[in-house]
């Protein structure tokens, strides 16, 4: 009998969007980042560890829902951008993180 190796299901950054919004004086970026496994679902319950930078700075993580998603917002600046958010890593109880397989790592938008 021989067993087929089933290939290690890893999860990865697939896309990270940004939407800047004024706020009176102030402009803020929420940022969505998505993460799906290689069989092409959404991930819940990975936990992603980001930074900002550009105009705002700072570090946050974060907990995917039933979606793959998890939100960021940035601090509120008077600049309109640039507004950079970049991925450090990601874990997950039991699915293991490939950066390579990334769409992207980090985003950048202005206002």
């Amino acid at each position: 009998i021989t067993v087929a190796d089933c290939p290690q299901v890893e999860i990865y950054v697939y896309d990270i969007t940004q939407t800047i919004k004024k706020m009176g004086k102030n402009y803020q970026s929420t940022a969505v980042v998505t993460i799906w496994d290689t069989n092409n679902n959404p991930v819940a319950d990975a936990t992603v560890y980001i930074t900002w930078s550009g105009v705002v700075g700072g570090s946050a993580s974060g907990v995917t829902k039933a979606d793959g998603t998890v939100s960021f917002k940035s601090d509120k600046v008077k600049s309109t951008g640039p507004f950079t958010i970049t991925v450090d890593n990601v874990t997950h109880a039991t699915l293991p993180y490939n950066p390579d397989l990334n769409n992207e790592t980090s985003d950048t938008a202005n206002y």
